[in-house]
């Protein structure tokens, strides 16, 4: 008995040693990635300590984008820890954002009022996606189809991340947009924002679905679904303090808008 639970447990320690990937970024500056596996390699990716607010780890686990103090988008392969690409930045304004595709395969990027998608492997522009007014804070839906981003004045604007058409333009809020989330089906956009509104909205038509009011009148700062869409959780700040609250996605509507 005793040979079998340590012939189990040894099996389980490889499955562990074998899935698991380990990524670390350091306050100082240089990003130490490490895949372990049958051996254990580490490489480390230089990143300027100024810049470590935007880099973004691909799903995949294979590559890491930074942005530079010049701006540049770079794409690192994190087994050798060697440049991949050189994306560079072709608008005035500072990047202020970086998402990867849920597939990996693409990265968008935004700069003022821009946002631009780039293949991942080459480091080729895409796409440019029309936008007219200052866009911050892109997500792409899961299955990868619709990218959403915040933009000046309140509104969220999604797009076709495959032809890169404006779909929709989401108004509603009365004040800033802090958090935007997709449910894990893709059909439904929750936003929350600085009114303490929280609202859930139609991806393919737009329309609003549930409008719910935050708690004692605060900011709405996160939003999440669970794995299984079937509940949400809201953050709202109240001055120095937090509060977080999870509810079921079937809740009554209170209001369209």
């Amino acid at each position: 008995m005793v040979k079998l639970k340590i012939k189990y447990l040894s099996l389980i320690l490889s499955i562990l040693a074998l899935l698991a990937f380990v990524q670390t970024i350091s306050i100082a500056g240089p990003a130490i990635a490490a895949n372990i596996n049958q051996t254990l390699k580490a490489s480390s990716i230089a990143i300027p300590s100024d810049r470590l607010g935007f880099v973004a780890l691909s799903p995949d686990g294979n590559t890491l984008a930074s942005v530079g103090s010049d701006e540049q988008i770079m794409l690192w392969d994190i087994v050798s820890g060697q440049t991949r690409a050189t994306l560079p930045n072709q608008f005035k304004d500072l990047v202020s954002g970086i998402v990867f595709s849920p597939d990996s395969n693409t990265l968008a990027s935004v700069s003022g009022n821009s946002i631009q998608l780039w293949d991942a492997i080459s480091g080729d522009v895409r796409l440019t996606l029309p936008a007219s007014a200052l866009v911050t804070d892109p997500v792409f839906s899961p299955d990868g189809k619709t990218l959403a981003a915040v933009a000046q004045g309140a509104n969220v604007t999604l797009w076709n991340a495959q032809s890169g058409s404006t779909t929709q333009v989401l108004t509603g809020h009365q004040n800033g947009v802090n958090a935007i989330t997709f449910s894990p089906d893709s059909k439904t956009l929750a936003t929350g924002g600085q009114d303490a509104q929280i609202k859930l909205w139609n991806v393919a038509t737009g329309t609003g679905q549930a409008s719910l009011s935050g708690s004692g009148g605060a900011a709405v700062t996160d939003l999440v679904f669970s794995p299984d869409g079937k509940r949400r959780c809201m953050r709202w700040l109240m001055g120095c303090r937090a509060e977080t609250v999870c509810m079921p996605t079937v809740r009554p509507v209170r209001s369209q808008t």
